[in-house]
């Protein structure tokens, strides 16, 4: 038995390596290429234009988590399944979730397209007018990749499942890469355009994420491809079961991290929203460093709770704490090189207030903590708590965001604020429930 659990173990922390190694060369790779994208992006329209297309790309991916939990459902039942082996399980939980995507899919489409003819994107951004135009098409064409993007990105939760989330990364990388350089060759053959913008921010990503799904189902999962005659509505309640809780999870997090962009320009303009971007891009860079090691994390803790491998998580999660008092030092020399770094990135294009810079950082290290122990949470599917305690955060988010930017006159600086605020309670309630948890406590809504 024991020899059984050290081989487990081994086994495991190969393949959370392999995912760490795949993940630190994408992540990175993405990054440089984030970073460049944004001048280019700024340089082929302006810092409203930009602005103008930061937010209407979040307002039509608020349509498209409304997934009621199923892919993150999926990712727990399909690591379930897996480390169990029972691989006819594992395809008709997978053909099912692909089934109700689609359907879900094309109702949020038809909806949008009938809605979108009362509609004027110009008016609600309160844009010039000599962009109601571009506004109105590139909000089509973004209802459209996401619907498309909604179904096939499911194989990124598949791949999780199966502890190779890594893959998804390099994919993820690529897709930037071929970003760049579209936009790259639309600054030289094109004019200005939010639509042309669009097309080239997310094609690439779904063009890629196709073809992976067909290549993937027709090798590797042909044992596990979707198919009808595999589809079984009665797992649509398991997977809904767990990932309603997730589904709620989700929509706080829409109302947390992009209605930001949304009370901006309506609050200050579309131009004040490019700098608190900016800020948030340069400091996720530094999140984006922790979330190497955090990312594998979930399938991995799924896999361990299956096969009551306590030993692995408990050191698991401390080394986290460990590394995250390290993230801490690199936040802080983020916003001691921040301005010279804006200078170089963006030039005079945009200026960043330093303060924006402090709390975004303050913003970095509290959401990273706090995933330490969601991935664990998550993984474990006891959510009710999570899930409550979400639904007020989400409750004060906007009210706080625009009291403390408006109210009190702190501008931008003050939705970041109110983020941090509202993010406070998961560090405490975090923690709590993990200890809980790993050491058998856990009872009422602390192990549901």
């Amino acid at each position: 038995m024991f020899q059984r659990i050290v081989s487990v173990i081994s086994a495991k922390n190969r393949q959370y390596l392999k995912n760490v190694s795949q993940i630190l060369v994408s992540q990175t790779g993405g990054t440089i290429i984030g970073f460049l994208l944004v001048p280019l992006a700024l340089g082929y329209l302006d810092p409203t234009g930009y602005g103008l297309w930061l937010v209407i790309n979040s307002l039509i991916g608020w349509f498209f988590i409304l997934d009621l939990g199923l892919g993150n459902g999926l990712r727990n039942r399909l690591t379930e399944a897996l480390s169990l082996n029972k691989i006819g399980r594992a395809r008709q939980y997978v053909s099912t979730t692909y089934f109700l995507i689609s359907i879900i899919s094309i109702m949020i489409l038809l909806v949008f397209f009938c809605a979108s003819h009362w509609f004027n994107w110009g008016k609600l951004l309160k844009a010039p007018e000599t962009l109601y135009e571009d506004l109105n098409q590139t909000a089509i064409l973004c209802a459209v990749f996401f619907s498309i993007q909604f179904i096939v990105n499911l194989i990124n939760n598949i791949l999780a499942a199966d502890q190779r989330i890594g893959l998804s990364q390099v994919i993820k990388v690529f897709s930037s890469l071929l970003s760049l350089i579209a936009i790259y060759l639309l600054t030289i053959y094109t004019r200005p355009s939010i639509v042309y913008l669009c097309a080239a921010m997310l094609f690439p990503e779904i063009a890629l994420l196709l073809i992976m799904n067909v290549s993937l189902f027709f090798t590797k999962y042909k044992n596990i491809r979707p198919a009808i005659s595999a589809v079984h509505l009665k797992f649509g309640k398991d997977l809904m079961g767990l990932g309603i809780k997730y589904f709620v999870i989700q929509i706080v997090i829409v109302i947390i991290f992009t209605t930001d962009n949304l009370i901006i320009n309506l609050l200050f303009g579309p131009q004040f929203v490019t700098p608190y971007n900016i800020a948030m891009k340069y400091m996720t860079a530094g999140i984006m460093l922790f979330n190497v090691i955090l990312i594998p994390a979930w399938p991995a803790f799924t896999e361990a709770t299956v096969l009551n491998d306590t030993l692995w998580i408990r050191k698991t999660i401390r080394l986290f704490i460990k590394l995250w008092f390290f993230f801490i030092l690199v936040l802080i020399l983020l916003v001691l090189f921040s301005d010279p770094f804006y200078k170089l990135w963006i030039g005079d294009k945009v200026i960043i207030p330093k303060s924006l810079t402090i709390l975004m950082a303050i913003f970095a290290g509290q959401i990273s903590f706090n995933r330490i122990f969601a991935h664990y949470v998550n993984s474990s599917g006891k959510l009710m708590l999570f899930t409550r305690l979400s639904i007020i955060e989400g409750i004060f988010n906007i009210p706080l965001s625009i009291f403390f930017a408006k109210t009190l006159g702190m501008g931008p600086e003050g939705v970041i604020l109110a983020t941090i605020v509202c993010l406070c309670v998961g560090c405490v309630a975090g923690p709590i429930q993990t200890y809980l948890l790993i050491n058998g406590k856990a009872t009422g809504v602390w192990n549901k």
